[in-house]
Order: C-alpha cells, then structure tokens, then sequence
C-alpha cells in the first residue's frame, strides 16, 4: 500500500505469528486458538509452572515469549539491517556462487552491499518492513514497486562501487552477470518485488519471516498487485509455495546455481 508506513502489529497479530508447531514458526489460522493447545506449546518453566490449568492463556504467552514488533524498515538502522541480511545470507546458494569464496571477505562484501541496498530502498522502495524483538532488529523485508525497479542508473551502479571494489575482479564479474540475468527475467508486469526477507540466525524459526511476509502480502493485496522473488535456495521453494506462490521460470546463476523466479497473484 502506497504512503505512510504502518505502526507495529496488533496483539492479536502477535499472537497468531508468535504461537506455532514445532518452533513456534506456524501462523494461526482462524480468529483464535484453543487453550489447551496453547498450554501445551508454552514451556512449562518459571511463570508457566505457577498457572492453574484454568489461567488465561494470553496470560501464559505474554509472559512465556518476548513479543516481536513489525515496523517500518526506515526506522531500522542502516548498519542493524546490513547486519542482519549479512548473518542470513552468508551461505544462501546464490551469495556463495557469486560473492567471494572466503567467508570473511564475503562476509566484508556482503555487508558493504546490503548496507547500500538499505539505502536504495528507502529512497526508491515501497513500504519495506523491520521485526524487532526487545528493541533488537532481528528480521528485514526489502521491498521495491514495479515503478521504481530496476533502480536508476548510473547511480544505482555508482552506489554498489565499493562493494564490487571490495570484492575483487573475479567476484565483481560473477556478479554483475548474475545482476544482468536477473534484471532480464525480471516480472515486467505491475508487481511488488520483495527483494530481501532475511531473518537473524538466533531467531529463525520462531515466525519472524511470516510476520514480514504477511505484512508484504497484506499491501500488495491492498494494491491489487502481486509479489515477485528470486530464490536460489531449494528450501525457500516449498517455504514460499505455502503463501502461494508458484515457480514462473527458473534461471542459472554464473557458476550454474539454479535461481528461481516466484509469482504470488494477488488475492
């Protein structure tokens, strides 16, 4: 949805993103949970061993699990988000066959590049999002408008200078042949490109990626439009198909990395 950014999420939202199976990674479907399903996921520790049976269960989850702010990605810091899209994506497929083969000087690369990716978008992005939990950013959604990718040039390029610099000839080339097919395969229908969903280490597998994409969802249905991604990593395939989407092609990367490229219609 174009113009202001939304506050953080309700309660209600917290919960159905916070509570899941197995590590607690599940959305809710449906206006509520059961209590007795509830309980059982709540780790019988502390506060939780001092309940009666009958204690209200938001009572038990409010105070078993920190709670997870979204908010806009312009009120993240540049260097938070750099961060935490660098520990994500350190041995994604597609960084690994492009960036540097050493994993400190990738790590360098990557962070130089992600901290002008943050830049970009917010001065040519949608409504992009940040999940914090106690005040710590720990995920990121990057978010551009069909209208505004690809990125103006020269500056887009000029922007991305010390991070090529950075990465040494063979590594740079890889990855402006890995930009060029990209931007070739790229949607050109009216669409929102969800260019990075990354969430820390230490907190994947707790919902924070859900939260962020239904959040992303929610304004591209809003706008009527629908949500594109590239993915090189086999997993994220069956990860995404969950919020509908479909694999419309599928490209190579330079040193033969599959990429695939994935639609959601809007709803």
């Amino acid at each position: 949805m174009v113009g202001s950014a939304p506050g953080p999420v309700s309660i209600n939202d917290r919960l159905r993103y916070t509570l899941g199976r197995g590590r607690r990674g599940q959305f809710f479907r449906g206006a509520g949970c059961n209590a007795t399903r509830v309980r059982a996921n709540v780790p019988r520790s502390g506060v939780c061993d001092a309940l009666s049976a009958d204690a209200d269960w938001l009572h038990v989850l409010v105070r078993s699990w920190p709670m997870i702010d979204v908010t806009s990605l312009a009120d993240a810091a540049g260097a938070d988000v750099a961060q935490v899209l660098t520990d994500a994506l350190l041995d994604a497929p597609g960084w690994r066959d492009t960036g540097p083969d050493r994993e400190r000087h990738r790590r360098l690369v990557m962070w130089c590049y992600h901290r002008m990716l943050h830049r970009k978008a917010l001065r040519w992005g949608r409504p992009g999002y940040a999940a914090l939990r106690e005040g710590r950013l720990v995920g990121v959604a990057v978010v551009f408008g069909s209208d505004g990718w690809p990125l103006p040039e020269p500056i887009s390029t000029l922007l991305d200078v010390p991070a090529f610099a950075l990465a040494g000839l063979s590594a740079a080339a890889r990855g402006a042949r890995a930009g060029a097919t990209m931007k070739r395969a790229h949607f050109d229908g009216s669409h929102v490109y969800l260019s990075q969903l990354a969430v820390d280490p230490s907190a994947q597998g707790s919902g924070i990626g859900r939260a962020l994409m239904a959040r992303v969802m929610a304004d591209a249905d809003a706008a009527t439009l629908p949500v594109y991604l590239e993915t090189a990593k086999p997993e994220n395939v069956l990860y995404y198909r969950d919020f509908g989407f479909i694999e419309a092609a599928c490209e190579r990367l330079p040193r033969g990395t599959p990429l695939w490229l994935m639609l959601r219609p809007h709803a």
